[in-house]
């Protein structure tokens, strides 16, 4: 069968719309969607709830010739749609166990003419996996007659997703046996996993050219979201929500069109609503408690009649009096064409993050302002953690569902960021969705975090009831960061190995969340303010009117960040690595305990044990009031750009937070013990930063000690220190105070003592070159270790271990060379080191075998600029014996970051001057003056 061509799909859509559905104009993306699909392609689609998905199978099944199989799981949901097409004129059927025997005749009779009368047909999964209904469909297609396969509930087909159903995995059977015909799948709830599993699954993804995609955002701006805490010796849920439905029709009752929502007939106590519990036994018992309290209430699950679940239907949907609320057991509302519901109430916590989004979704499909709450509760979570830990009989993949309530448990007790963006990251979107308040977050932060301190403090006591999980696992990771994931991904990934990572805080370790990358996103900052201060020198007229909008900033790098965990975290599903969150002790040699965020503990035994739990910034207990101040992590939580700041450190995060500070406009002063910083840099590097930060303006105080801190009565902080002739000074006016002096290992509380892992005097596990242990079978890696406390290392380090303890042989020597491991200090300006610093190299090799060649001068960018604008370039190249091989390298100026990595895989493979002379310079960059050095 030919497919339509464009144009004339447009023109039968438009028509059909208005004469068979009743409607006037489609939604967004609609007619977009359903010209795709008439244009014989395969179309996927993600949409919210509200949307319309089903109109953009039903109008092509009308338009095309020959038959539309529409696969669907819920019973509910085929009655409603069949009850609504055939009202509507057209031919639709639906073949499930609720079928009558004669219906069941008709519609195999019509299949088997090879020419069904039937637009749209509605099966269940199930039916599709028998023969003689696989057999029928052939002979419908021999006839040209089976014009696509549309399966709603698409996520359902995948074992990563919340409701993975194994007769759905069995649909790929479609594509196998009819290749041509074309597939519309459909979904609220899918993340990025699920949807490549669905494409992948249904033999979607084989064909790319043909396979038009459709993914919406999840944001859902006229909800407003909220969490109520609740515990079940205190359980107020039903004086809370009756509390609440009476002011919401007191408020009516005040409202100023009342007597014109009268004379419309509206009445003032209907405010039509849903309200999801999780047994049968609780949907009764709460529609009569709020039918007893005057509240029109009615219960809705699956053990009452057909003729009793029509009629309270019916009546809900046509606003009858007694009716204004449905209290449904899950799955209720899905396809039902109301859209005036203005409540959503979870009782209690449903069994995942999709099936929590996908039932609040039922709120508000009129694009009016509805709510949406959930109450929530750490025995609620317990409760159904271990109803999906018995798994199910139809196959669900119990795994999936655990990390899937995970995450709506981590999203009912987040404290940080919307919810609203809370969700859209999950389902794997990037941009930042507006929130006009639209969540408990937004409206008040701080009354959310006093609302759900009560939980925490019941947590000792919910523990107490919870049993232990216990798994089992070829390998086990403590910690989240860059080396712990390096080493797990390559583990399972590579080599097939069952690989759990455990993590107590985000996925990514310091690097992500509170170091190189919110950092960097922060240097660019800078970066573009020092821009635009010199822009007029190229004869741009820029006024920088406005302060940076740190707030605005902040936002959306906690945002970005929040991306990136989610990122990590489909990286460790796509290579099969289980994820628990929680706090890790080690118990015996192959035994790790894990406290869950629930309360409650697992035990997971395993053959080999990684620690990658990291370090922590250290605040120095001898100072006076140092408390009052914030470690360098503290940085990435300042909610408003101070006006004056105080950094006490002489390292790289106390330089590099120091010029952002600078540059973005804060007075910024910086306390070190001698006259220079960046001591572990070479001397050039740290004499050139030091004089540009004093130019650019930082209050850079040498050889001084902070003695004291204290708080003013305005708020503002007063450092007292002592300089280097052992005066003391008093500096006052800070917004804040950060200690960058220095970080400790995590080694604490993880049970390390008690298996025999060794520590040195300075609190680091004891590990060699091959992150063995003291102890066998348990390994160590990173800050822990107190080896190259650098991302990449440690990153390094945990590919180069997990092949060597899975990949067999030929992996056994595997490991990582410390040596000429470059490094990167986003100062201002920029700074790049590999090698040996000058002072090193001499005592190394002796001041007769090395030479030392370096240059300064003024990069081209700043040629236009005057002369208290130009910032310095400097570099040097630093050899060793008659052959000059290059042992270090170390450079200053704009672009040092990016420039370091190529200059270091030619040092690491062993280059000497003459091959640095051999190269022909690229011109004009300042890069070129490296292989030109005389």
């Amino acid at each position: 069968m030919a497919p339509l061509s464009r144009s004339n799909s447009c023109v039968d859509i438009d028509f059909t719309l208005r004469r068979q559905f009743k409607k006037q104009s489609f939604r967004p993306q609609q007619r977009e969607i359903i010209t795709a699909a008439l244009d014989g392609n395969d179309v996927f689609v993600q949409a919210a709830t509200s949307f319309g998905k089903s109109l953009c199978f039903q109008l092509p099944a009308c338009i095309d010739q020959g038959i539309t199989i529409v696969v669907s799981p819920l019973l509910s949901l085929m009655m409603n749609q069949v009850e609504q097409l055939q009202a509507a004129g057209i031919k639709a059927s639906s073949y499930n166990s609720n079928t009558r025997p004669e219906e069941k005749d008709r519609i195999n009779r019509d299949l088997a003419s090879g020419h069904p009368r039937t637009r749209l047909l509605y099966v269940t999964p199930e039916l599709c996996s028998s023969e003689s209904f696989r057999n029928r469909l052939k002979l419908v297609h021999q006839q040209c007659e089976l014009a696509r396969i549309a399966i709603d509930e698409a996520h359902c087909i995948s074992e990563w997703g919340h409701d993975f159903r194994k007769d759905f995995k069995r649909l790929s059977w479609f594509r196998e046996t009819f290749p041509t015909v074309p597939i519309t799948c459909l979904t609220a709830t899918a993340n990025p996993l699920v949807r490549d599993d669905i494409l992948l699954t249904l033999g979607l993804s084989a064909t790319p050219e043909s396979l038009k995609s459709f993914v919406m955002s999840a944001h859902r701006p006229n909800l407003h979201l909220e969490i109520r805490y609740t515990q079940d010796r205190e359980d107020g849920r039903l004086s809370d929500f009756i509390k609440w439905i009476r002011s919401v029709h007191d408020r009516r009752k005040a409202e100023p069109r009342k007597s014109e929502l009268e004379a419309l007939g509206e009445r003032l106590d209907n405010v039509s609503g849903i309200i999801y519990t999780i047994s049968r036994d609780e949907c009764e018992s709460l529609a009569n408690a709020l039918s007893q309290e005057g509240i029109g209430a009615r219960p809705f699950h699956a053990k009452l009649t057909k003729e009793m679940k029509e009629s309270t239907l019916a009546r809900w949907v046509n606003n009858e009096p007694g009716y204004d609320i449905i209290v449904a057991t899950t799955a209720f509302g899905m396809g039902i064409d109301k859209d005036n519901v203005r409540f959503v109430v979870h009782w209690r916590l449903p069994k995942s993050f999709e099936g929590y989004y996908q039932e609040a979704g039922r709120a508000g499909r009129d694009g009016n302002a509805s709510y949406c709450f959930l109450y929530y509760s750490r025995e609620d979570l317990q409760r159904v953690r271990n109803m999906v830990s018995r798994g199910s009989r139809d196959g669900t993949n119990s795994d999936a569902q655990l990390r899937s309530l995970q995450r709506l448990a981590l999203y009912c007790e987040n404290t940080s960021m919307c919810r609203h963006a809370e969700i859209c990251s999950y389902f794997g979107e990037t941009a930042i969705p507006p929130c006009d308040y639209a969540c408990d977050w937004h409206k008040d932060a701080q009354d959310l975090k006093r609302r759900i301190a009560s939980v925490h403090r019941h947590l000792s006591t919910t523990s107490r009831v919870m049993a232990p999980i216990t798994k089992e696992a070829d390998f086990v990771v403590i910690g989240g960061g860059s080396g712990g994931l390096g080493a797990a991904r390559k583990a399972s990934a590579q080599f097939g190995a069952k690989a759990i990572i455990i993590e107590s805080k985000r996925l990514g370790g310091t690097c992500v969340n509170v170091g190189c990358v919110p950092k960097k996103v922060t240097f660019n900052a800078a970066a573009i303010a020092e821009t635009i201060h010199h822009a007029k020198a190229y004869g741009f007229s820029v006024t920088h009117d406005k302060p940076f909008d740190w707030p605005t900033f902040k936002t959306k790098r906690d945002a970005y960040i929040q991306r990136l965990n989610g990122i990590y975290e489909r990286n460790l599903n796509n290579d099969k690595v289980e994820y628990v969150h929680g706090w890790a002790t080690l118990k015996s040699r192959n035994e790790v305990e894990v406290s869950l965020d629930d309360g409650s503990t697992a035990l997971i035994k395993a053959k080999k044990i990684l620690i990658a739990v990291g370090g922590n910034p250290t605040i120095p207990p001898s100072i006076p009031g140092a408390e009052l101040g914030t470690n360098s992590d503290g940085f990435f939580d300042i909610a408003k750009q101070p006006k004056k700041v105080a950094l006490v450190g002489a390292g790289y995060i106390a330089v590099e937070f120091a010029g952002m500070f600078n540059a973005l406009g804060t007075e910024t002063h910086l306390f070190i013990r001698h006259d220079t910083f960046l001591r572990n840099f070479d001397p050039m590097v740290q004499e050139a930063v030091t004089d540009e930060y004093v130019r650019l303006g930082v209050h850079l105080h040498k050889r001084s000690q902070p003695t004291k801190v204290e708080k003013a009565a305005d708020g503002t902080l007063s450092i007292t220190y002592r300089d280097g002739s052992g005066n003391e000074t008093v500096e006052t006016g800070f917004d804040h105070l950060i200690w960058a002096v220095g970080r400790t290992p995590a080694t604490q509380n993880i049970g390390l003592e008690a298996v025999g892992v060794k520590l040195n005097e300075r609190g680091h596990i004891v590990a060699d070159e091959y992150q063995n242990t003291s102890v066998d079978n348990i390994y160590a890696l990173g800050d822990v270790t107190g080896e190259v406390e650098l991302t990449p290392v440690a990153l390094a380090a945990g590919r180069r271990l997990g092949e060597r303890l899975f990949g067999g042989p030929e992996f056994a020597a595997n490991k990582l060379n410390y040596e000429n491991i470059p490094s990167v200090v986003f100062s201002h300006p920029e700074v790049g080191s590999i090698g040996l610093t000058e002072p090193q190299a001499i005592e190394k090799y002796g001041k007769d075998d090395i030479k030392v060649y370096k240059t300064k001068f003024t990069a081209m960018y700043y040629a236009m600029m005057e002369p208290e604008d130009k910032g310095p370039t400097a570099y040097k190249l630093i050899v060793q014996g008659p052959n000059e091989k290059v042992v270090g390298l170390h450079i200053l100026g704009l672009g040092s970051g990016e420039m370091l990595q190529g200059f270091g895989v030619a040092i690491k493979m062993g280059a000497t001057k003459a091959d640095f002379d051999s190269c022909v310079a690229i011109h004009p960059t300042s890069a070129e003056e490296l292989v030109t050095l005389k």
